[in-house]
């Protein structure tokens, strides 16, 4: 993978074989944020809070009550998450900014239970492209 290719920050189209990930919430009610876009956009099924649909990933960072969930749940979500991108080579899988903006997790802490399910990092699948803030590459 090249390192210095990152998530963009806006995403408005994708190509044949490429994937955005985005942060829901349990139900999978996509009504703001990236979730919206994931709907509206690229195919996100209204009701599906985790998993592939259209051409998108959902990763619950909210509960059915929206609240946050715990980072056992979410590092649970992100170990499924990786696996299912090392299943799927032939996809590029974007991962945004998951949590960190209605949610209100810290990137820090979704980047440390990221790599935490990444594993080391010659292990990062080289489908998967990372926003910047969640990069090994990046200090804190």
């Amino acid at each position: 993978m090249n390192r210095e290719k990152y998530t963009p920050d806006l995403i408005t189209a994708l190509g044949p074989d490429e994937v955005f990930v985005f942060g829901s919430n349990a139900l999978g009610h996509h009504g703001g944020g990236a979730a919206l876009q994931a709907f509206e956009r690229f195919g996100a099924e209204w009701g599906m809070g985790e998993g592939p649909s259209g051409r998108t990933y959902a990763i619950p960072t909210l509960d059915a009550a929206h609240h946050r969930v715990t980072e056992e749940q979410l590092s649970e979500s992100l170990g499924r998450f990786v696996a299912y991108v090392r299943q799927h080579p032939h996809n590029t899988f974007y991962l945004t900014l998951i949590g960190c903006g209605i949610a209100g997790w810290e990137p820090a802490t979704v980047k440390r239970l990221l790599w935490q399910s990444i594993g080391e990092e010659t292990d990062l699948p080289d489908n998967l492209i990372l926003p910047r803030a969640f990069s090994r590459q990046r200090e804190d």
